[in-house]
């Protein structure tokens, strides 16, 4: 079993979170976020805070198109020996782009959407997550341990807690 945890994102004020089952934790992580932050060069922050304005977020109850699935599969991003094992879920479609990974596609353009929270990084054996906080255009990074109540209330679109003010 994995240390699963949030790719988080604040954009244009509105908070978003991307699932990642392997390695979420400061020095896995947390740790290649923050090198690919400090690789980008002042223009890559500039294209990088336009990439992550156009990404569409998509529900696990709203399948990709056939487009999508023949878009994602061509590059490589598709996981066929995860979950459902098929190119309609997001879960699996996107899945080798999870955590960091999605930095670098999300720069060059070819990653366009992320499945907004994804699978439940709560199952019984962990009790805490792991959450990764990107804010753009400024490009500041934090992170922060939240119950899974907490990380389930932030999911919720009826979340009004003052998630902010839980990172370190």
């Amino acid at each position: 079993m994995g240390t699963s945890g949030l790719l988080g994102l604040i954009i244009k004020g509105k908070r978003h979170a991307a699932y990642n089952h392997f390695d979420s934790y400061p020095a896995g992580l947390g740790q290649d976020i923050v090198a690919f932050i400090l690789g980008l060069t002042d223009e890559e922050i500039e294209n990088m805070a336009a990439r992550v304005a156009e990404i569409t977020w998509v529900s696990r109850d709203s399948p990709p198109t056939k487009e999508q699935q023949e878009y994602y599969n061509s590059l490589n991003f598709a996981n066929l020996r995860v979950s459902e094992q098929r190119l309609d879920d997001w879960y699996c479609l996107p899945h080798k782009m999870q955590g960091a990974a999605a930095l670098p596609q999300i720069l060059n353009g070819k990653l366009k959407h992320l499945e907004e929270g994804g699978m439940d990084p709560c199952p019984s054996l962990h009790p805490i997550v792991l959450f990764f906080l990107f804010t753009f255009p400024s490009l500041s990074y934090s992170y922060c341990f939240l119950s899974c109540s907490e990380f389930r209330s932030f999911l919720s679109a009826n979340a009004t807690t003052g998630f902010d003010s839980w990172f370190l």
